[in-house]
């Protein structure tokens, strides 16, 4: 029994121009950032289903929003990552897409969560690859000034998500300094305004 998945598995590796990427390791990506989640969710939900309950966090990366140069594989998933978010929203819960097509009616939820850029291994590691130095400059610089961010407050908000569960914010997505609350109490407003959603651009990527 599965009460909460959080999908936070992701993996920056193939770098560079796409014309020039070995399409294994661009594919690499792709499995980690997108095909994983799909196959954990697709694990737990019936267990969610039988219960009805559950929730579901997919961590996507800071540059889910901005196109990257040298980074297509990571960018790719990771919006794609966001918009299996809301679909599985849709089909699972109790909203009515903008197709007018009704979802299952279970109270499970799914959300979408930006990290930003935090300090880890992957981030050190594009920073000292030979096409993170061609395309990706800026990720050294910014380990090396101190801009990355903790990873601790991204877990908080994670918790943040599963312990409220705002049913008016499923399908969304959000950054990891959001206060969840205080959304969830306007959450049929950013819904209808289409905030939080895909076309949300990142800060931190310029």
């Amino acid at each position: 029994k599965v009460d909460a998945l959080v999908n936070n598995a992701g993996v920056f590796s193939a770098i560079g121009s796409l014309w020039e990427l070995d399409p294994t390791a661009w594919w690499g990506d792709v499995r980690t950032n997108l095909f994983g989640p799909f196959l954990c969710c697709r694990a737990v939900i019936p267990s969610m289903i039988a219960r009805n309950r559950g929730v579901i966090v997919n961590v996507s990366g800071g540059s889910f929003g901005a196109a990257v140069p040298g980074g297509s594989a990571y960018t790719s998933s990771k919006a794609a990552l966001i918009r299996m978010t809301q679909t599985l929203a849709l089909e699972v819960g109790t909203l009515t897409s903008d197709l007018g097509i009704s979802g299952e009616g279970y109270d499970i939820q799914v959300y979408g969560l930006e990290p930003a850029f935090v300090s880890g291994p992957m981030n050190s590691r594009v920073a000292e690859s030979p096409g993170g130095t061609r395309w990706l400059p800026f990720v050294a610089e910014w380990l090396a000034h101190g801009d990355a961010r903790p990873p601790a407050p991204v877990g908080r908000a994670v918790r943040e998500l599963i312990t409220l569960a705002p049913p008016a914010l499923t399908g969304l997505t959000f950054s990891y300094e959001d206060d969840i609350a205080l959304l969830a109490s306007d959450g049929e407003r950013l819904r209808a305004e289409g905030l939080c959603q895909l076309a949300y651009r990142s800060p931190y990527v310029s």
